[in-house]
């Protein structure tokens, strides 16, 4: 009989093939020397070979016939012990044994069963069935074995009957604790083995999607802009090693980083742009795309499966609905794996290597030389500043330059940065080159500080609509964004706030730069590197790093007069969104800029008020997030095989769960009785607990009863059943 490898029929030596050329061109076009990728291939070619002849067992064979599991045993177990008559390094064997479950995991699904490869007293009942399992194929599996010998012209002597053990040093499979375990294994040994096993899993990944490996690509191929080059951008086109960029929003920011990447770029080094907020992600990914081909950039956040399955063509995916799902998932997913020459993503991404979230094997080794852009780190929360500079340490002790790139850097995260980072080269522009003084001298705004909150203001607010005005308003809290459009309906405003599902939030968003609404009232979900021009923006007081980002969405490029901006002294909600000291700091020095405004100014004004740095509540939070890992031996960092849930537990706000309106019930239970599962999950919406009924679910999703509208969002303070 022909062996299968998959339940869709394919057999094992076509599966094994593919894993065995995927996996080769994988190592071929990562970014390290040349002598240790002749290393890594020469030390993979038998793993990638027979990674899952186990699956030759007569049971494991039956049990894809009849499409049901083999009782939970696992053929890559068989596949070790198969592989232990060649003499490999336990090295090798460790990553054929763990490509598809860890030694050690958070999550019990993802754990290789003790039971199944413990050997001390010699194989257990279960081991020793499943070598008999694996023996009575023998025919079968020797010659699936000597085609796949045959690849390699290797003619020696070789058996397929199973020894007693498993072929791998006992020590590899046991996890008492991390010291124990980082004392029981060197670190050259524990480094190699991430890097085995993260190539053989990838490659059986893709072989698995039928997703060939991706070339890399080569920046200084690509074109990065039209226009002429400022002075500061030049001076990043041509500096080598990590550096901090400022420069004023619309002045060509992004392009001087990846300017600076491709200056920068190692042999088949990736690209990483790492930016706080989705909508900022997303935009970026379309950004991207542009100059580079689309289908080398890589997307990843929590919900970057939702936004590609909607930029896919709506005529073309009529009626093939559940086939685009899976073709979606299987694109989302290639975003984890060593596949995008260039990815777009958040900084809780690239925290899976530092923390060990799952597959953290395929993020070391892509880390390699890498070129690493942060763009808007001020925007971060002190813990996460501080795990995201632990984490960019990490990836220069692995030959990566790391680039932050902000409008508004205060000078102690600056100081900082060069204290965390090392050496880095700090570039802004500087007035005596005449490109650079035309942003620094530009005036843009007139910065007028209002008495009083923004419902204060409603009647200059329809003052100006009447103007005929593109006029923005920016609210520190949904409730209040909400409150706003309701009292300034008649005018059609566009709202933006996180209590939309993602639907909604999609639809908005596309309205937003596709028909460029004249009254938009939004959050601060917009102030990131959000490429919108608005000609008169209101808004609510917040500290001036947070503000500066905000006026760059008015008379973004400077081609027009100076513009209002409105900033209120008074927000509409009680709840403080902001150091409240901050925020007074701000507005005693806005109060007294001479108008217009210059970008210089602004810059000084952040200055001032981040004087002081963080607070001690703060620093106290950066400390214990640059702490998360050893940034001086990485080494200590490597547990291979081990991985934990990380994102639920350290960023997933404990006071948030998934909810369904009840308006939105019946459509959301019809999608999933279809097998509509992404439209279902667009549905849903982020609540507090406090707002939820325990006992009120659908599955696992619990069901709220309050106002939902696709204009407005979720409406926590009214029930469905009384909402006017």
């Amino acid at each position: 009989m022909t062996l299968i490898a998959k339940s869709d029929g394919e057999t094992l030596l076509e599966h094994s093939i593919l894993v065995y050329e995927y996996g080769m061109k994988v190592v071929e076009n990562l970014a390290l020397e040349e002598e240790e990728i002749k290393r890594l291939k020469e030390l993979l070619v038998l793993p990638l070979l027979f990674h899952d002849v186990g699956k030759g067992a007569l049971g494991f064979q039956e049990a894809l016939e009849k499409s049901t599991s083999w009782k939970g045993s696992r053929h890559e177990i068989l596949s070790t012990s198969f592989l232990s008559q060649f003499n490999l390094i336990d090295e090798q064997q460790f990553a054929v044994i763990t490509h598809h479950k860890d030694i050690e995991s958070t999550n019990k699904k993802r754990k290789l069963p003790w039971e199944q490869i413990e050997t001390i007293d010699g194989d257990t009942g279960i081991l020793a069935n499943m070598k008999e399992s694996f023996n009575n194929n023998e025919i079968e599996i020797k010659e699936f074995c000597k085609e796949m010998f045959s690849i390699i012209n290797y003619d020696g002597d070789f058996t397929c009957k199973l020894k007693e053990g498993i072929g791998i040093d006992d020590k590899w499979l046991r996890f008492p604790n991390k010291r124990k375990f980082k004392r029981k294994i060197d670190a050259d040994r524990r480094i190699l083995a991430a890097k085995l096993r993260g190539i053989l899993r990838t490659a059986d990944h893709l072989a698995s999607a039928h997703v060939k490996p991706t070339n890399p690509i080569v920046m200084s191929e690509y074109d990065i802009t039209k226009y002429k080059l400022r002075k500061f951008q030049e001076k990043c086109s041509t500096t080598k090693g990590s550096i901090m960029l400022t420069a004023p929003t619309g002045s060509g920011k992004t392009e001087a980083t990846l300017l600076w990447a491709r200056n920068n770029q190692f042999k088949n080094a990736k690209l990483y742009y790492i930016l706080p907020y989705q909508a900022s992600i997303n935009a970026m990914y379309l950004r991207l795309a542009e100059v580079f081909e689309q289908e080398k950039i890589g997307l990843l956040h929590g919900n970057a499966m939702y936004y590609l399955y909607n930029i896919m063509d709506s005529e073309e995916k009529e009626g093939k609905k559940l086939d685009y799902q899976k073709k979606i998932k299987n694109l989302a997913g290639l975003a984890r794996e060593i596949y995008h020459p260039v990815k777009v993503c958040t900084p809780h991404q690239l925290l899976r290597l530092s923390l060990l979230g799952s597959g953290w094997e395929m993020l070391f080794l892509e880390l390699h030389n890498s070129v690493l852009i942060y763009d808007e780190i001020h925007a971060y929360q002190p813990r996460l500043v501080g795990m995201t500079l632990a984490t960019a340490k990490y990836a220069t002790k692995l030959g990566a330059k790391v680039a932050f790139a902000s409008a508004t850097l205060p000078n102690f995260l600056k100081d900082l940065i060069r204290e965390k980072i090392g050496n880095l080269t700090e570039i802004a522009p500087e007035s005596k080159h005449i490109s650079d003084r035309k942003i620094l001298d530009q005036k843009r705004h007139i910065i007028n500080i209002c008495e009083g909150s923004l419902m204060d203001k409603l009647c200059d607010i329809k003052g100006e609509i009447r103007k005929g005005k593109k006029v923005l308003i920016i609210s520190n809290h949904v409730k209040t964004a909400q409150s706003l459009y309701k009292e300034l309906e008649d005018f059609l405003p566009l709202l933006l706030h996180s209590k939309f599902n993602k639907r909604d939030r999609r639809a908005n968003e596309a309205k937003l730069f596709d028909e460029k609404p004249s009254l938009v009232i939004a959050t601060q979900v917009i102030e990131v590197s959000v490429d919108i021009d608005y000609e008169v923006m209101f808004t609510e007081p917040a500290p001036i790093d947070s503000l500066a980002q905000r006026f760059g969405r008015v008379n973004r490029k400077g081609q027009r007069p100076p513009e209002d901006i409105f900033v209120m002294n008074k927000q509409v909600a009680k709840h403080e969104l902001y150091s409240k000291l901050r925020v007074e700091k701000t507005l005693a020095s806005l109060a007294t800029v001479d108008n217009p405004v210059s970008e210089m100014q602004l810059t000084n004004i952040v200055d001032q008020v981040y004087k002081d740095g963080y607070d001690e509540k703060e620093t106290r939070e950066f400390n214990n997030g640059f702490s998360i890992i050893d940034t001086e031996d990485i080494s200590e960092n490597i547990l291979p095989g081990v991985s934990q849930d990380w994102v639920d537990e350290l960023f997933e706000e404990n006071d948030k769960c998934d909810a369904i309106p009840t308006c939105l019930l019946s459509e959301y239970e019809n999608a999933k009785d279809s097998g509509y599962w992404i439209e279902a999950n667009e549905l849903i919406v982020s609540v507090n607990f406090r707002d939820v009924n325990r006992n009120a679910k659908t599955g696992n999703i619990f069901i709220v009863n309050f106002r939902y509208d696709k204009k407005i969002g979720l409406v926590t303070s009214v029930q469905e059943d009384v909402f006017m």
